[in-house]
C-alpha cells in the first residue's frame, strides 16, 4: 500500500526558527502572505539532516522526500484528491527534475493502482483517460481509495501541527491556518 511516512523531526535552534520566520515575512512584505511563502518556511522549519518524508509501497525501492518535494505536494494536491473522490486518472506530483518518479493513479472501483512514471511521463497524461497500457509495465503499488484519499488529507493536517509545535506563529496564516482547523475532520 502506498504510504508517505514523515521522518524524525529534531527541533531546530531557536535562531535557526527566528532567521526562517524572519524570512517569511519579508516574503510577506513583498509578495503579500502567499499559501507558497507559508509552505516553504514551514517545511524548510521542518527540515533538519533527515529527509522529511519517505515514499513507500513501491516494491523495489523507497523514495525520500525533501522540502521542495513536500511544497510541490501540497501544492497539487486538492486536484489529486478532487480525481481519486471522481474516481479518475490523477497523479500524486512532487519536486520534478532529472530521475524524478510520480505516483500516477487510476481508480478500479474502491482500489486505487498506482504506477511509478517519470514526471515528464506523467505532465503529459491526458487525465480525462484511462491510463495508457505501456505504463502499467512501471512499478505498482495499490491502496483503497477511502483509505488513500484519508490518508494524503492527514498528511498536511500532521505537517501543520507539526509546523506549529516548531513555531507556533506559523499556526497564524494559510494554508497552515486552514489545515489546523480541518484537524477534526482528518482523523
Amino acid at each position: 500500500m502506498l504510504r508517505i511516512e514523515w521522518t524524525p523531526h529534531e527541533r531546530k535552534p531557536q535562531a535557526a526558527i527566528d532567521e526562517l520566520h524572519a524570512d517569511l515575512h519579508a516574503s510577506i512584505e513583498i509578495d503579500g502572505p502567499t499559501d507558497f511563502a507559508a509552505l516553504v518556511c514551514a517545511a524548510q522549519l521542518l527540515e533538519t539532516r533527515y529527509v522529511m518524508a519517505h515514499l513507500r509501497g513501491f516494491g523495489d525501492r523507497e523514495r525520500t522526500l525533501d522540502y521542495t518535494d513536500i511544497v510541490e505536494l501540497f501544492e497539487n494536491l486538492d486536484a489529486a484528491l478532487e480525481a481519486l473522490a471522481a474516481g479518475r486518472t490523477g497523479i500524486i506530483a512532487f519536486y520534478p527534475g532529472s530521475g524524478a518518479e510520480y505516483p500516477v493513479f487510476e481508480c478500479v472501483a474502491d482500489e486505487v493502482r498506482l504506477f511509478r512514471v517519470p514526471w515528464l511521463d506523467a505532465e503529459r497524461l491526458d487525465r480525462s483517460r484511462p491510463l495508457p497500457e505501456d505504463l502499467k509495465a512501471a512499478p505498482s503499488a495499490t491502496s483503497g481509495r477511502a483509505q488513500l484519499i484519508g490518508h494524503l488529507e492527514e498528511l498536511r493536517g500532521s505537517f501543520a501541527r507539526s509546523a506549529v509545535a516548531h513555531d507556533p506563529r506559523l499556526a497564524q496564516y494559510d494554508p497552515i491556518r486552514r489545515w489546523l482547523a480541518a484537524r477534526g475532520s482528518d482523523e
